[in-house]
């Protein structure tokens, strides 16, 4: 069990709405953990992220495990099965935000670097106070829907700009985050112009940057 825990659900749009919208909160919360604490393995249909304000745990996912502290955060894409758990001895306290939408994927992408799942921040109070902020709300209005949007761009813009403040791409970034999207979207019939759309790029500078990424990889002898 959890030794303080409140949440809020967005019940204003209905799913299938959330899934074509630009970018809309699914939930958000703050919880303090109680010792060994776990949630999973699930998957969610929706991207998430937790910022530790205090304590330890670990994420799982995709094979590989990552032992997260204080200011640290942790993003678990939509679709990967992840299993997560507070420390036996020091449980973390942190809040959360889900989200979904078509540019969501592109927003992860842009936090995700070379499969790390685990960010540093500098202060994850900061964000527990801004989804506090959604949680006090009123539910069910447009009016309240409005702001708790407002808010979660602002809780993304924030971490976009304080984990990668020159928003700077590099040919083996633009790579992996073309075969990123590749792997998430391989049952559509993408083109290229779709990748350099989704990443906001020239089509040509998409493909010269892959090229570039394919060269610097080692070769076998």
């Amino acid at each position: 069990m959890s030794k303080y825990l409140e949440s809020y659900t967005d019940t204003y749009t209905d799913f299938n709405n959330k899934i074509i919208s630009d970018f809309i909160l699914y939930n958000c919360g703050v919880e303090y953990c109680s010792s060994g604490w776990s949630y999973g393995p699930k998957r969610r249909e929706y991207h998430f992220i937790h910022f530790v304000k205090d304590g330890k745990g670990t994420l799982e996912i995709e094979g590989h495990t990552f032992h997260i502290h204080k200011n640290q955060c942790f993003i678990v894409p939509a679709n990967e099965v992840s299993l997560y758990y507070a420390d036996k001895t020091d449980p973390w306290k942190y809040s959360w935000i889900g989200f979904l939408g078509i540019q969501s994927n592109r927003y992860v992408e842009q936090l995700i670097n070379n499969g790390n799942f685990v960010l540093d921040i500098a202060n994850a109070e900061k964000y527990e106070r801004k989804i506090k902020n959604i949680i006090s709300l009123p539910s069910n209005s447009l009016a309240s829907a409005l702001k708790i949007t407002g808010i979660t761009y602002n809780i993304l813009g924030n971490l976009i700009e304080e984990v990668s403040p020159s928003n700077i791409q590099t040919n083996n970034s633009i790579a992996m985050l073309a075969k990123r999207y590749m792997d998430l979207n391989y049952y559509d019939s993408i083109q290229i112009k779709d990748i350099a759309d989704f990443l906001n790029i020239n089509v040509n500078y998409l493909s010269t940057a892959f090229k570039k990424s394919l060269r610097s990889l080692p070769r076998n002898i």
